[in-house]
């Protein structure tokens, strides 16, 4: 029997954003044993998922006790560590997938690894993972797809679900009551909260919208959260369910399941809401991005500032806040309505989309979880890049560098054309980045190219390396020249930073053990980007084609109209 580890030592979103792993691996490996490896302060969220069967908890205020504490011993919280990951490490995993988005994963899934090395442990996407949780803001796919593909499966478009208890479900019930629901009432959620305060919407705003809602429709406001958002209930009198700092997780879900619309920022329980079937209105400000992190349901709407600089890299150090100013209380109050009267509205139906954007989720032409602009919004080249960049890293990632012919490109971009033009609007503008697009992949291409043939020269003398120090000294010095100026085009053209930090991230994670084998590995880290490149140019210029002679088309018809 295959007995698997997941390794997830985030927060609460992160874990379940996670399910549809476990469900692929359950789906392809019906009698696998899987375990997770979690935050033992989050550990209550897994007994909801019934494709895990076993839960291992670490706690991390012991351990920070046992460095820090009064009491602190470097002796015990060593014996701690071992002990824990000796035990793991017992129980000969098949295999250990990290999907924890900072370095403490990396640590503990090579604690929890038998000492053979498996090929997860050597995976081009844990290389990708590495790459992005530097920033998050370079990252093509949504979280949950990530976590997919880093265990080698399949992107699914089944649903995710938590399995909620009997016994929360009739908690939630008698609390309802005890505010005197009978269960027809319409009741919609504020969780105002959120881990960082760039991640909150504003209070004021949260306020008007409730004030407004109780003034216009027959609802109830039910705050979620912790106690802190508990001063929120006398703004809406004895219309408001206060529910904050008095649920346990699977509580929570159970009122989430009675809830009609959920307003959110992008916390973990605006996952759990949408794992629960809820419809969900989510807030994305700061670096929180609806495509990586958004809601996995096609019940919902997520809101995004309409601002150059979002997602921010930084946000803590933004003084103006204008992506929380942007998204204003008025287009949640009519995204409210569309969710309560869905017949009465469509997409058609025009929404300002000058300070802020409204997305809904899909799927991509791969199947990846996507979100599209709910009205038509001029595409731009982040847009377009976001979606060719997917095609080449499930081709160079799941593929080793496998070159894609003509055939598998168009078809794919054809594909990609047709869903692009059903929701966004054309861009004169476009041809023109993608002309710089390509002029600048030829320069990466050319840089490449470079590289490879100068690890060539340093394999062929290495292995005379006293013969030929200087010469090879050389040679590493014109390696390093072409690494800065491979680096600078990462702000002289943004969007091309995910495949500029992949190859950087994988240029360090060299392990040979000589000038040969060094030279070996950077060769390859040079002839993997020099593909990327390659492809990402081909699938440009067969967008740029197949618009042209849409243009054309479009052209003849009118003019023989």
């Amino acid at each position: 029997m295959k007995r698997f580890l997941v390794t997830q030592l985030a927060r609460l979103g992160d874990i379940v954003q996670a399910i549809p792993l476990l469900q692929g691996l359950k789906k392809v490996y019906p009698d696998c044993w899987v375990e997770v490896l979690v935050n033992k302060k989050f550990s209550e969220i897994c007994t909801l998922m019934p494709w895990i069967d076993e839960v291992v908890t670490i706690d991390f205020p012991r351990v920070g006790q046992l460095l820090v504490g009064d009491t602190a011993s470097l002796e015990k919280a060593y014996g701690y560590l071992k002990t824990f990951y000796s035990q793991l490490k017992a129980r000969a995993f098949t295999r250990v997938f990290n999907i924890t988005p900072h370095y403490l994963g990396v640590f503990s899934a090579m604690l929890s690894r038998n000492n053979q090395l498996d090929d997860q442990e050597s995976s081009e996407w844990q290389v990708y993972f590495k790459s992005v949780t530097m920033q998050w803001n370079t990252l093509s796919f949504h979280m949950s797809d990530l976590y997919i593909c880093i265990a080698g499966l399949e992107p699914s478009n089944e649903q995710v679900r938590l399995v909620i208890d009997k016994k929360s479900k009739q908690w939630a019930d008698e609390f309802l009551r005890a505010y005197g629901l009978q269960g027809d009432e319409i009741i919609i959620a504020f969780h105002p909260g959120a881990s960082t305060p760039h991640k909150q919407w504003p209070r004021d705003y949260f306020i008007r919208l409730g004030k407004k809602l109780l003034e216009t429709q027959r609802i109830m406001i039910m705050l979620l959260g912790t106690e802190d958002a508990s001063d929120l209930c006398h703004h809406f009198g004895n219309r408001c369910i206060n529910a904050t700092g008095k649920t346990t997780v699977a509580q929570l879900a159970a009122l989430l399941q009675r809830t009609h619309v959920f307003v959110t920022n992008d916390t973990g329980p605006m996952h759990i809401a949408a794992a629960c079937g809820t419809f969900v209105i989510s807030i994305h400000m700061g670096k929180e991005n609806c495509f990586t992190t958004g809601p996995r349901t096609l019940r919902g709407f997520t809101v995004q500032p309409a601002l150059p600089c979002h997602p921010c890299q930084y946000p803590e150090h933004c003084t103006a806040q204008t992506c929380k100013k942007n998204i204003e209380p008025d287009l949640i109050y009519e995204l409210i309505l569309r969710s309560l009267n869905p017949h009465q509205y469509s997409n058609s139906t025009m929404l300002s989309m000058d300070k802020a954007v409204v997305y809904h989720a899909g799927h991509d032409p791969m199947g990846f979880w996507d979100f599209y602009p709910l009205t038509h919004k001029k595409l731009t080249i982040d847009d377009l890049m976001h979606r060719l960049l997917r095609y080449v890293w499930k081709h160079t990632l799941d593929y080793s560098c496998t070159t894609q012919n003509s055939t598998n490109i168009q078809a794919y971009v054809q594909k990609l054309g047709i869903t692009l033009e059903h929701f966004y609007k054309k861009n004169d503008s476009l041809k023109i980045h993608c002309c710089e697009l390509d002029r600048a992949l030829q320069e990466l291409s050319a840089l490449c190219g470079q590289g490879m043939n100068v690890c060539k020269d340093i394999i062929r003398y290495a292995p005379s390396a006293l013969r030929f120090h200087k010469c090879l000294q050389r040679l590493a010095e014109e390696c390093e020249k072409i690494d800065n100026a491979l680096a600078t085009w990462k702000e002289r053209m943004p969007i091309l930073r995910p495949l500029i930090n992949t190859f950087f991230t994988h240029k360090e994670e060299s392990t040979g053990d000589d000038i040969e084998q060094l030279a070996q590995e950077a060769y390859r880290c040079y002839e993997q980007l020099h593909t990327r490149c390659g492809m990402l140019r081909a699938l440009a210029k067969e967008y740029q084609r197949q618009s042209m002679q849409e243009v054309t088309k479009a052209a003849l018809q009118t003019a023989f109209a």
